[in-house]
């Protein structure tokens, strides 16, 4: 089947590039224009059959692996020079992530950058002009892993269809999504491929606000040692959380920023809704707190029924490096907005001022060690 499928379509392929460089003779902008045409449907479709018999191969196990030493690194670029022209003619902004220490990995290196490919053109397909997408890879010696996430600031997927999104064929069904073509197989390639690897495939994702691709490999024994035996010459440092203040509160803020820093957290303050968009767009923040107490002169204005600070939970779920983060209002005794509404606009909790704060420091707290921990 792969040689009756693919041979008369490299035959047109063939033909259409001959044409194209004008071999046999002029072309007319109208047949330059045709031949194009033919040529990249011509690809695309090659794209498709060879999902097609990937999955075939996978679900009949014949496909097997050629594992060899890969370096992490030189995939990702590779990876995403593949992607990059079609990113730049939707004027998506590529971010990129690579840990130092990423190194190398025993993998098919081929079929590594299928999958992130794969990952990375759902990116640049599902997410709206002047967006942007990102890759980021690093290495946990811990649970002896190497994790390649692909995210974006796309149109997300809702909760009930998420379980359905690794099957072969299938395509979340909604009005946002009947708009692209595919086979509905990529996913459920990069799936299969990341089992065959001894490695798995999760996402997280909300409607509207994007999605997380994780695929996660594991570091061979020799890999995890090495490391290990590196990693003991360099002396060990804690992991630095941020948290951003977000209200113009003097008094909470001070309480707060006394709090957070005495637990040796990295703190940065924002008086209002334009500061506090500019300091998401530069820095990820494992915690941000939106203080509800703000006079009426200031862009967040609680007398607003809360609607300002709701509009600004939304434009942080819409940058991309704080999509997930948990939010947290910070709120008078009574004074939460609607719990539905705020869960529409992405808050993750609204938690009242306790007279004495240990009570919401508990609470803050148990957030922070619920984000390391996810």
């Amino acid at each position: 089947m792969s040689h009756e499928l693919r041979t008369p379509l490299n035959t047109i392929l063939g033909a259409a590039e001959l044409l194209l460089e004008e071999v046999y003779g002029p072309l007319s902008r109208m047949q330059r224009t045709r031949l194009r045409n033919i040529e990249e449907s011509g690809q695309h479709l090659l794209e498709l059959i060879n999902e097609v018999l990937d999955m075939a191969k996978i679900e009949a196990g014949k496909l097997q692996l050629e594992t060899e030493p890969v370096d992490v690194e030189n995939t990702c670029e590779a990876s995403l020079r593949l992607i990059q022209q079609a990113a730049h003619k939707k004027g998506l902004r590529v971010d990129v992530e690579i840990a130092d220490d990423v190194g190398v990995i025993e993998a098919d290196g081929r079929r590594l950058k299928q999958m992130l490919v794969n990952l990375l053109s759902n990116a640049v397909k599902f997410t709206p002009s002047e967006g942007v997408i990102g890759l980021r890879a690093a290495r946990d010696l811990g649970q002896g892993v190497v994790r390649f996430t692909v995210w974006d600031t796309g149109i997300g997927i809702a909760k009930d269809e998420q379980k359905r999104l690794f099957m072969p064929f299938v395509q979340v069904d909604s009005a946002l999504t009947r708009q692209y073509d595919g086979t509905g197989l990529g996913l459920s390639l990069v799936h299969k491929m990341a089992q065959l690897h001894g490695g798995e495939l999760s996402l997280e994702s909300a409607l509207g606000y994007g999605s997380e691709f994780t695929v996660t490999l594991p570091l061979s024994d020799e890999s995890v040692e090495q490391a290990t035996e590196n990693s003991q010459t360099m002396p060990l440092e804690a992991p630095v959380l941020s948290v951003l203040l977000i209200g113009e509160n003097q008094v909470d803020a001070q309480a707060l920023n006394a709090y957070f820093a005495d637990k040796a957290y990295t703190v940065h303050l924002a008086q209002n809704h334009e500061a506090a968009i500019r300091h998401v767009q530069e820095t990820y923040y494992h915690l941000i707190i939106i203080d509800l107490h703000v006079t009426a002169t200031h862009s967040i204005d609680v007398r607003k029924g809360n609607s300002d600070a709701l509009k600004t939970v939304q434009a942080i779920r819409a940058e991309s490096r704080c999509r997930f983060s948990p939010i947290v209002l910070l709120a008078e005794q009574q004074a939460c907005p609607d719990q539905q509404e705020s869960q529409r606009a992405g808050v993750t909790a609204c938690l009242q001022k306790a007279p004495d704060m240990q009570q919401l420091f508990a609470a803050l707290e148990e957030l922070l060690h619920r984000e390391i921990l996810s």
